[in-house]
């Protein structure tokens, strides 16, 4: 298993850090998914004190892709992390892990968040039937985030408020190089306490095979 601390410590040639913000979770209960498809997995079996933590996106560099979010990390703690292992979560009573993406985006959000999300999602539906939530709602979000070198113009990720005013967020990016099925990893510290969440898109081969 990749040891991802490596790949948030600082930018270098092929990666570079993006500080998207903090993400607040109320309950501390970690939902690592589809922003659409929360639905088929739950909330991490691993939880963490309520709190507002840092989110942050190692961004690769492909000569033919150009840049694109590699790994999502969720901070947890400063202390270092000395192992790794696949994030769990349990459902239908049978335990899984991974998540399937279907709209080439991925988040960090908490339980109460996703509860909330989902209700908003099922009334912008009831209210436009033939609506599209990223099309009216989120596009303009992460074109505010897009880069001006990029040749990704919509830009790749948000911090996306689902009620204005209300402080519960989910932080969203783009999926390496699109859908699939991706894995998320607890990074531990010497304790055997969580200091880190990281998603991986499955690129960082591919980034190093090309140094």
């Amino acid at each position: 298993m990749l040891n991802y601390s490596t790949y948030f410590r600082a930018s270098n040639s092929n990666h570079r850090l993006v500080n998207l913000g903090k993400l607040y979770l109320p309950s501390g209960r970690i939902y690592c998914c589809d922003p659409f498809l929360s639905d088929e997995v739950a909330a991490l079996e691993t939880s963490v004190a309520p709190g507002s933590y840092g989110v942050q996106l190692s961004v690769a560099t492909f000569p033919e892709w150009g840049p694109r979010v590699a790994l999502g990390g969720l901070v947890i703690s400063a202390e270092p992390t000395i192992a790794w292992r696949e994030a769990t979560f349990e459902i239908n009573h049978e335990p899984a892990a991974g998540f399937r993406v279907d709209a080439g985006l991925a988040c960090f959000m908490d339980a109460e968040t996703q509860q909330l999300f989902t209700k908003v999602i099922d009334d912008f539906y009831k209210e436009k039937p033939d609506g599209n939530y990223y099309n009216e709602i989120l596009a303009r979000e992460f074109k505010q985030n897009a880069e001006l070198d990029s040749p990704r113009q919509d830009g790749d990720w948000a911090l996306h408020y689902p009620v204005p005013g209300d402080p519960r967020n989910i932080a969203m990016f783009a999926t390496g190089l699109g859908d699939g099925y991706y894995s998320a990893y607890w990074g531990s510290d010497e304790s055997a306490r969580p200091a880190m969440l990281v998603a991986d898109f499955e690129l960082l081969s591919e980034v190093d095979a090309a140094r």
